[in-house]
């Protein structure tokens, strides 16, 4: 019998509940994960190299809208704050996702016990 280490899955959603885009990856993520190949897994799991330098380009972008006094009495700050929100959980999910594919890589390179 194999006693494999089982990676963690992300909870179960309610699909009857409100969704954000965090909530609809990790959705498909849950569904598609058992049937992926390790050439697929690795794919994902390379997500998080792109996901890592769209934050330091956000950060970037971030530190040069403050310095254009952007964010000072703008009545659209809280349209971009909330964008920006949005986006962070976009690359949180990529992030995520290339976690659980490693795990998953991990997991199938184990040897059998």
């Amino acid at each position: 019998m194999s006693t494999k280490q089982q990676t963690q899955q992300p909870e179960e959603c309610e699909i009857d509940a409100a969704a954000d885009i965090y909530d609809v990856v990790f959705e498909l993520w849950q569904r598609a994960a058992p049937g992926l190949t390790e050439k697929e897994l690795e794919w994902f799991k390379g997500g998080s190299v792109s996901a890592h330098a769209s934050f330091r380009n956000f950060a970037a972008a971030l530190r040069v809208i403050e310095q254009l006094g952007a964010f000072d009495c703008n009545k659209n700050a809280s349209k971009m704050l909330f964008f920006f929100s949005d986006y962070v959980h976009c690359l949180e999910a990529m992030v995520s996702v290339a976690d659980f594919a490693d795990g998953q890589l991990c997991c199938r390179h184990l040897p059998e016990q």
